[in-house]
């Protein structure tokens, strides 16, 4: 595999056949010719309800942010690089400048929510065609304070324009229901992919955004707290980020944001927010 180098501000961008490697922490981003299925998206901020105890290690991507500045004080994210996390846009709503004014932490290397490193979010970029009606466009950066040090509990995810058709988890820090607070310790489910037109049926018309997918399990879901979290396969490929449900009309329904549709936003924001200056 031939490499082309260059440096920027002591910066490693490594671009290569099928891959390429983003600032600070040298994230791979694996590059190819398609697309991710596009499917919908609406406006429920999500938790794992169900689902079962895991632990940090074999997600150790997973992220747990404590946002006092916005509508909702809970989400999940992943890290991108050692500086830059990825979630949801939704987790940043009425989150404003000067954020020194507001409590924006986010948490890592541990099952537990609030233990191992902890890191201040200190700027974000929210994609600037973000909507609330249908979530179109649910995604977002945010950069921390300190480099955030990785190990086996701490790992960056990898992205891919065209990623493999897999069984995928999404793993949070949720409720065992509906009716319960947020447990405390790291779980995960599966998820199986929606056929779009059942989405259709179960949400409505009008719902469906371009770039996102619908995937389901019958017996567990996302919830309130779970916006952002990563949906992996092979346990380190980020294929999307919990967006979205309406448990009313469908229980294990879930919207993700499409990694692979938004692949170009998240290199070029990753590097204009890592290269921002204060």
């Amino acid at each position: 595999m031939e490499l082309n180098f260059m440096i920027l501000r002591s910066l490693t961008f490594i671009i290569a056949k099928e891959a390429m490697v983003l600032p600070s922490a040298i994230l791979v981003l694996l590059i190819s010719s398609s697309t991710l299925i596009v499917t919908a998206v609406t406006h429920n901020i999500l938790r794992i309800a169900g689902g079962e105890n895991t632990t940090i290690y074999k997600y150790p991507h997973s992220l747990f942010l404590k946002l006092d500045c916005g509508v909702y004080p809970r989400c999940g994210g992943s890290v991108l690089t050692q500086d830059i996390l990825l979630t949801a846009a939704t987790c940043f709503v009425n989150c404003k400048e000067p954020l020194n004014t507001k409590v924006m932490e986010v948490s890592m290397g541990d099952d537990y929510e609030e233990f191992g490193q902890i890191r201040k979010i200190v700027d974000f970029v929210v994609h600037e065609k973000h909507t609330g009606a249908k979530l179109a466009n649910d995604i977002a950066l945010g950069k921390v304070d300190i480099p955030m040090r990785l190990g086996d509990n701490v790992r960056r995810i990898i992205l891919m324009k065209s990623p493999p058709y897999e069984p995928a988890f999404v793993a949070g820090w949720g409720s065992i229901s509906a009716y319960e607070e947020p447990s405390k310790y790291l779980k995960h489910m599966p998820q199986h992919f929606v056929n779009i037109d059942e989405c259709h049926k179960a949400f409505g018309p009008n719902r469906i955004a371009d770039g996102t997918f619908c995937m389901e399990n019958e017996n567990s879901r996302p919830f309130e707290g779970d916006s952002g979290a990563a949906l992996v396969v092979n346990d380190y490929i980020q294929i999307g980020i919990v967006s979205w449900g309406d448990m009313k009309k469908s229980y294990g329904k879930i919207i993700y944001t499409n990694i692979s549709y938004h692949f170009d936003w998240i290199s070029d924001n990753a590097k204009k927010l890592y290269c921002k200056r204060f």
